[in-house]
């Protein structure tokens, strides 16, 4: 999964550097997520291995909304800092209601009458709660820090298509 995940986004924003973030925070949140089961003292087996399977995709998702959001706004800003401010700011709602949403969605599963799906729906909220942590923190950080400024002023502006489809103004409204 962790690698047709990169190869995807590779393909997506065809630099490593800049799909290192998302990979980053899908792994970190794959071990801790892991390692607390472990640490708890729960058994791997065939519903908990899943977990990793199921965090991978989640975690990363809100991490490639961030980036994405970023390239699109860096150029109407031509500062990082504002233009991760700007993000932030636009993203952390949206993302955080999907993350509840997904968190409460997997942590009723902790109401089953089965106590592998209670362990795996309970880490699995877990892992999208640390997910999204991670991403908040560690996605802006890692742009500031590590994308370089001359490789944002190399990347071409978004350019506005001003022939707009039918799906382009229905989706619009």
């Amino acid at each position: 999964a962790g690698l047709v995940i990169f190869l995807l986004l590779l393909l997506f924003f065809r630099r490593v550097s800049l799909i290192i973030a998302p990979m980053l925070v899908a792994v970190f949140t794959v071990l801790c997520t892991m390692g607390l089961l472990i640490g708890g003292g729960y058994d791997v087996h065939i519903m908990s291995s899943m977990i990793a399977i199921f965090l991978m995709p989640i975690s990363v998702a809100d991490s490639v909304h961030v980036l994405s959001e970023f390239f699109d706004a860096y150029h109407r800003f031509r500062d990082k800092k504002e233009a991760v401010r700007h993000v932030i700011g636009h993203l952390f709602m949206p993302m955080l209601y999907t993350s509840l949403t997904t968190i409460a969605g997997f942590a009723s599963l902790i109401t089953t009458p089965i106590p592998p799906v209670q362990v795996f729906g309970a880490h699995v909220a877990i892992g999208v709660a640390l997910a999204w942590v991670f991403t908040m923190t560690f996605v802006p950080a890692y742009i500031m820090l590590f994308v370089p400024q001359s490789m944002l002023d190399r990347i071409p502006a978004k350019k506005e298509d001003h022939k707009r489809s039918g799906l382009d103004r229905m989706l619009e409204k």
